[in-house]
């Protein structure tokens, strides 16, 4: 049985269940794969992409400045820099709230759940992902 909004205005089935089902007889695996597809088209309808978070908007921004990191070194000495001017300036200056080398870790504050705590392998994956927006962004314009 479909819903009401899986049926096209004049009460059939969609184009694209159709399509799926055009070759099968009738019987129980035609009706599985009907469901299947109606099931198909709502999880697509519902996937809009992953947004960046907190992190990934402010490596970018980071990465956008006129003089930015260009190795993980300078990263972590900015992001120590960045740090400090949190315990100076207060939460508005910067979202890193500190740096552990001795642990390879950053804390980092995320609005909505706090303070959140990545290893540097995680901090590399989103230096090396926000270089590569950039490029990508780069040879775009």
């Amino acid at each position: 049985m479909q819903d009401v909004d899986d049926q096209d205005a004049d009460g059939g089935r969609p184009a694209d269940v159709d399509i799926a089902i055009a070759g099968l007889p009738p019987g129980p695996a035609r009706d599985e794969l009907v469901r299947l597809v109606a099931i198909a088209r709502k999880f697509t309808a519902q996937q809009c992409g992953r947004r960046p978070g907190t992190l990934a908007k402010y490596m970018q921004d980071l990465l956008r400045n006129e003089a930015p990191p260009g190795t993980f070194a300078e990263l972590l000495l900015e992001l120590e820099r960045q740090a400090i001017l949190r315990d100076q300036r207060g939460p508005q200056a910067s979202p890193i709230e500190r740096v552990n080398r001795a642990m390879e870790t950053v804390t980092y504050h995320a609005p909505g759940s706090g303070a959140r705590r990545i290893t540097f392998k995680t901090l590399r994956n989103h230096y090396t992902a926000a270089k590569n927006i950039l490029l990508v962004d780069s040879r775009g314009a």
